[in-house]
Formats: structure tokens, C-alpha cells, sequence
């Protein structure tokens, strides 16, 4: 019974402490990720892979414009 108790007790303690310093380690490791991509060559995909969206959301909005021009854009 007493170990069950001591069991008990240090997992109470374990899911406190994940409670309360979760979110300061996440962000600790957003901001080691970030720094990590940055330092990153221009060639790393992820780079290449978000320039990507970048020039697809400017192709989506030039041929929104071209079809509202026409008319014949879809509703929105």
C-alpha cells in the first residue's frame, strides 16, 4: 500500500511540473527550430518548399484577379 501511495504521489508531482513547464519548453524548442532554420541553407527544402507557397498564393491571387476581371470568378 505504501508504494502504491509513493507511486501515486510522484506521478501527481510529474503531471504538475509537465503542467506548468510545458508550455515555457515549448517554447524554448519553437525558438531553437526557428533559429535552426534560419541558419539553414537557401537549397534546405523546407526553404524551397515555402517559397513555393509563397509564389503559389501570388499565382491564386493573380488568376482571381483575371477572372473577376472577366466576370467569371467563383463566389467566395
Amino acid at each position: 500500500m505504501g508504494r502504491l501511495a509513493m507511486v501515486g504521489a510522484l506521478a501527481a508531482v510529474g503531471v504538475v511540473a509537465a503542467r506548468v513547464l510545458g508550455p515555457q519548453m515549448r517554447e524554448r524548442g519553437m525558438a531553437g527550430v526557428e533559429r535552426v532554420f534560419e541558419q539553414a541553407p537557401e537549397t534546405f527544402p523546407p526553404k524551397r518548399m515555402l517559397r513555393g507557397i509563397e509564389e503559389t498564393r501570388a499565382n491564386t491571387e493573380r488568376i482571381l484577379g483575371l477572372l473577376q476581371q472577366r466576370g467569371t470568378a467563383p463566389e467566395a
